[in-house]
């Protein structure tokens, strides 16, 4: 069994995180974490659990738009990374910026800029802001890449128009990218206005209600977290970066999630989603990494025997602390290490349940939807990403759930490194 998961799974996992697709999804998303920081810590100082009215007024007023200026428009800024980091795939890192701009523009022509106000006007020329961010995540992605697919098709095809030696690099290159982006938005436009005449319904609804919202239900779900901390933990437990492989499958659907959080959150709305990034980022990573390990590194420096257990948790306490747990991976080690399998993948599952069942029952709140950095400390995170010191205690009863998992084993293991320490 071991064997099949080695030589047959474990490369076919690999090989699935290496898809062009899924890595230009991945950096998208990364290009577009600066601005929603910072939109994160617009959110947080504009509702700090404790703080007095006049606080929270000045800061509203202050960073009242730092909210619609990076979190709303989130779709914007993926598109713009789709494109980029497609190109970039493919070669044309030159032109980059230009398939990025193609992509984006894509996404515009799709999106509808009629409105219809609650009193029943109708107002044309504006886009909502609703589809520009979570509810526009989807058809976004899939414009973004037929329209960097299209555009790059161009490109290996050599249709531009090439300007004498003596024009300037950049005004060559905008005409060089002329045919290919006049080429990839004309099809885009007319594949607009053929499904939205057969359908009676433009693309942003049919996707939304089609494909957006089936998936982010599945995607939300209890059981798609249990399954998504289990291929996390057992990639690991094999030696490959589980979150570099399932994460570029997730992310779309728990960023949507979480958007669709913050929304809630800003118009002073119930929030729904429990599985969410920031839930898995801070319910999960952020208690010492991925397997939760920052437990079984204090006990291994106050209830473990052996020199060598002990050594280790004080080299990695202090990475531990801000979530980077390599030295424990390697070091105690979890890759096939039979005595860790159990508490390192059943343990995270287990704690990650709680955290689920905690959030659902009312108990703790849901998560914000604001972007927490996934090396803040655990307490701090917790308090952060739910806007209440219940997310804080949650993180530290899901500490001493694992470090209960983990003890019999840890013990196992301290115990054959200490019949080494003797020889």
């Amino acid at each position: 069994m071991k064997e099949f998961f080695q030589n047959k799974m474990v490369p076919t996992m690999a090989k699935i995180s290496n898809l062009k697709y899924l890595i230009v999804l991945r950096d998208a998303f990364m290009m577009a974490f600066p601005a929603t920081i910072f939109g994160s810590f617009s959110v947080v100082l504009m509702n700090l659990p404790f703080a007095p009215q006049g606080f929270t007024n000045l800061m509203s007023s202050i960073f009242g738009n730092g909210n619609n200026a990076t979190m709303a428009i989130m779709s914007i800024f993926v598109c713009l990374g789709i494109g980029i980091n497609l190109a970039k795939q493919d070669g044309y890192d030159d032109e980059a910026h230009f398939i990025g701009i193609t992509s984006l523009v894509g996404f515009l022509l799709v999106t509808p800029t009629t409105r219809v106000l609650e009193s029943g006007e109708v107002v044309d020329g504006i886009f909502n802001i609703s589809n520009l961010g979570a509810s526009g995540m989807f058809v976004g992605m899939i414009v973004a890449f037929i329209s960097a697919e299209l555009h790059c098709f161009v490109k290996r095809k050599g249709w531009k128009i090439s300007m004498p030696e003596m024009v300037p690099e950049t005004v060559a290159k905008s005409f060089s990218a002329l045919i290919p982006m006049l080429f990839s938005l004309t099809i885009v436009t007319l594949m607009n206005y053929v499904i939205t005449t057969v359908c009676g319904d433009d693309l942003h609804s049919l996707i939304f209600t089609w494909l957006q919202a089936p998936l982010l239900g599945i995607g939300g779900s209890f059981g798609a977290l249990m399954v998504t901390q289990f291929l996390i933990q057992f990639l690991w437990f094999f030696g490959i970066h589980g979150h570099n492989v399932v994460n570029p499958m997730i992310t779309p659907i728990l960023q949507t999630l979480g958007l669709q959080n913050l929304e809630a959150y800003t118009a002073g709305l119930e929030r729904t989603n429990i599985f969410t990034m920031q839930f898995q980022e801070i319910f999960t990573v952020s208690l010492g990494g991925s397997g939760m390990t920052l437990i079984v590194v204090l006990m291994m420096i106050f209830f473990m025997k052996s020199k060598t257990l002990k050594s280790l948790g004080k080299l990695a306490i202090g990475p531990g602390a801000f979530n980077v747990n390599e030295p424990v991976i390697f070091g105690l080690p979890i890759v096939l290490n039979s005595l860790a399998f159990i508490p390192w993948v059943f343990g995270t599952m287990i704690s990650a349940a709680i955290a689920y069942f905690a959030m659902k029952l009312g108990i703790v709140p849901l998560t914000t939807g604001v972007a927490i950095p996934w090396t803040t400390p655990i307490f701090i995170s917790g308090m952060m990403a739910t806007n209440s010191i219940m997310g804080g205690v949650l993180q530290l009863v899901q500490a001493l759930i694992v470090g209960v998992i983990w003890f019999p084993f840890l013990k196992m293991m301290d115990k054959k490194y200490l019949d080494n320490d003797d020889i």
